[in-house]
């Protein structure tokens, strides 16, 4: 979830600024019509991507509330044992500290390499 925002902050940003880097079809019709006064527009499309960043929030607001859960259970390597519940510091850092978990827990497997294109 924290893509779908990073990268709806990044769309508003960049379309508030007239930069349709990201927008093929909007590239399209800058190229097409350069003298074009498509400020009104951009205006139009920042303002649906404002309309789109309150609704996602809304709709995932719960969310945010159990964000450090979620991550404890994710990528329990990456935690803080004092940003977590005192019930479960113990116990995260033994998972932190034993070797054979964080090394199977790290270690590349097929399913999460990522193949190289392009090239």
């Amino acid at each position: 979830m924290k893509y779908i925002r990073a990268k709806l902050r990044l769309f508003e940003s960049q379309l508030r600024n007239f930069n349709v880097a990201h927008f093929p079809t909007l590239t399209e019709i800058k190229c097409a019509f350069p003298n074009a006064k498509l400020s009104a527009k951009m205006g139009e499309y920042v303002s649906v991507i404002t309309s789109l960043m309150t609704e996602f929030n809304q709709r995932f607001q719960d969310f945010s509330v159990i964000e450090k859960e979620i991550t404890l259970f994710a990528a329990p390597f990456s935690m803080d044992a004092e940003e977590v519940e005192e019930s479960l510091q113990l116990e995260l850092i033994e998972i932190q500290c034993d070797d054979s978990l964080k090394n199977h827990h790290t270690a590349p497997t097929e399913r999460n390499i990522l193949p190289i294109t392009g090239q």
